[in-house]
């Protein structure tokens, strides 16, 4: 009975990371369709110690896939990651669908310079699509970071960084070794450090950068096969 219930409960496992792998590949085909993302680039801070404090983004460095996203009329504030030039992604407990929101990138000189509206247009496994009303023009201090292509890719061990609005809407940065059983608590974190749920969770490899900000739940949902692309 106990060897037909361990059975029972590896099939379910293999179940839900096959689900998961194909949700993966969706959003990740999705938001490459045609966007650049990820490149090199000189002003982002890919040198970090584990067991340093948090600390401010400066002049010189450049968060280019970090937006904060804002409800105006209730003031409800998330922050996000850029994956396209057309969508972000943040929290899922951020915003209602079909929400209207002011999207904020381009931090520069401790101040968010491009701002344009999004529509809140989905749910997807933890994660709020947010469509942009215009596309972004990207540049050093505006670019999308990448979705892997294969979820079991996990960069394990990989440095990673998460950034978070603090203080005055002072973005900071805090550089962490990318576990995938620490994801639900790094990423879109409501713990006082990362006082902002959507707080963004990105680890370099290959000179790229990838976005690894996923609140994977326990299950896997089935999803209709009919359901919207990303763009």
């Amino acid at each position: 009975m106990e060897m037909q219930e361990r059975s029972q409960d590896l099939k379910s496992y293999n179940i839900m990371l096959a689900a998961l792998a194909l949700l993966w590949t969706f959003l990740f085909r999705k938001s490459m369709g045609a966007c650049e993302c990820g490149h090199p680039n000189q002003r982002i801070p890919m040198d970090g110690d584990f067991n340093s404090d948090s600390s401010p983004v400066l002049s010189n460095e450049s968060i280019p896939w970090h937006v904060l996203i804002r409800h105006e009329s209730t003031n409800a504030q998330c922050s996000g990651v850029i994956v396209s030039r057309r969508y972000v992604l943040t929290d899922s407990t951020c915003f209602s669908i079909d929400e209207t929101v002011q999207v904020y990138g381009d931090y520069t000189e401790i101040d968010f310079s491009a701002s344009t509206k999004g529509k809140v247009t989905k749910n997807l496994e933890g994660v709020q699509i947010v469509q942009l009303e215009e596309e972004l023009k990207f540049n050093q201090n505006l670019m999308s970071a990448c979705l892997p292509e294969d979820p079991t890719n996990v960069y394990n061990e990989e440095l990673g960084i998460v950034t978070y609005l603090f203080n005055q809407e002072l973005l900071y940065k805090d550089f962490v070794p990318v576990l995938w059983h620490m994801f639900p608590n790094i990423t879109f974190s409501h713990e006082d450090k990362y006082k902002r749920p959507g707080s963004p969770l990105v680890t370099f490899y290959n000179e790229m950068t990838y976005a690894m900000n996923f609140r994977l739940k326990d299950h896997v949902p089935k999803r209709n096969q009919n359901e919207e692309d990303l763009g």
